[in-house]
């Protein structure tokens, strides 16, 4: 069995297969070379840049700031945040100020899309070729300006994009001229592109600790718990049968609901899905949120969301559109 077949699905289309083969090849390679042995002058040399203490935010050089536009894209400078002293890290402009906080898209480290939340730009420079819609976060005015200013994206590429970004958020299809540039859909709890998306999603954590540290102050940026549950965006399913990694079950007050939560990160989130009598997912509970110590995750799509273990571990509540809840029981 190949490493692909173990996550395809009949419902797959010839392109979705082909992207998905292309992605791993690049997740395979980029895996090769952090596993190859270095030479000792480059391990030195590593060691030695690893071990410099991360700059302060006030004493990092200056940098001639260039307001902050739509559509601009900007490189996140190393001192700025933990996760770009390891990689480029590009960010695309994508929504209008609110009480100077915008909204921004990193690009991705591969150049090709790898969910359907991420889209190709085909004939952009590489470190420039993926944007990572599902994985925006909003970033204060005064952080931004620090990165530095790269490009900016024409006027039409940004409103199309940005009309991808809202269909993305209300779970319904994008745009047609951006499909074929989406990457294929998550099918498999074990997929690889989960690790994938957790370990980006944690880069992006990275930039929101370093706006708060540079002094934006943490009312000036949601929380990523409250206000990003950006994987619920995308469309998200998994095997009717259970025994992929953890699995626990839920039941309602009423006994009209049974909950199940799979493990995809034990350490950090969870696919809830609501279950019909005959165990198979069921869409009769869209629109409602599930609840735990504080947070709440987006509505259930499709009879599915993805939330935090904080979320798990806490006393669970099904909460209604109307904000009426009910307390779930987990099963023993």
């Amino acid at each position: 069995m190949s490493e692909f077949s173990r996550f395809q699905r009949r419902a797959d289309t010839a392109a979705d297969r082909t992207r998905l083969e292309q992605w791993l090849r690049e997740r395979r390679v980029e895996a090769a070379l952090a596993a190859a042995p270095m030479e000792e002058k480059s391990a030195d040399a590593k060691a030695r840049y690893t071990s410099d203490p991360e700059p302060a935010p006030h004493d990092l050089p200056p940098v001639a700031e260039r307001p902050v536009r739509l559509a601009q894209v900007r490189l996140v400078r190393p001192g700025l945040a933990k996760a770009a002293r390891d990689r480029l890290l590009y960010l695309l402009v994508l929504g209008r100020p609110a009480r100077g906080v915008w909204m921004a898209a990193p690009f991705g480290r591969y150049t090709t899309s790898a969910v359907p939340g991420e889209i190709e730009r085909p004939n952009a420079p590489l470190a420039l070729r993926v944007v990572c819609l599902w994985n925006c976060r909003r970033l204060p005015d005064g952080w931004l300006r620090q990165c530095t200013f790269a490009t900016a994206l024409s006027a039409a590429e940004q409103h199309t994009l940005a009309a991808a970004l809202r269909a993305l958020k209300r779970a319904v299809p994008l745009p047609p001229a951006l499909r074929p540039y989406a990457g294929p859909p998550l099918i498999h709890p074990l997929d690889p592109r989960h690790d994938y998306l957790e370990e980006e999603r944690e880069a992006m954590e990275s930039l929101l600790l370093g706006a708060r540290l540079a002094g934006n102050g943490p009312a000036a940026i949601p929380s990523a718990g409250n206000a990003n549950w950006t994987h619920s965006a995308l469309p998200l399913a998994a095997e009717g049968s259970g025994g992929y990694g953890s699995v626990r079950f839920y039941d309602g007050e009423d006994g009209a609901l049974r909950l199940r939560l799979l493990a995809r990160f034990p350490s950090h989130t969870w696919l809830a899905q609501t279950l019909d009598p005959q165990g198979g997912v069921t869409a009769a509970w869209d629109g409602w949120r599930l609840a735990g110590a504080g947070l709440l995750s987006e509505p259930l799509r499709g009879g599915e969301t993805v939330l935090p273990a904080d979320c798990v571990d806490a006393p669970l509540q099904l909460v209604a559109p109307d904000g009426r809840t009910q307390t779930l029981t987990e099963e023993k």
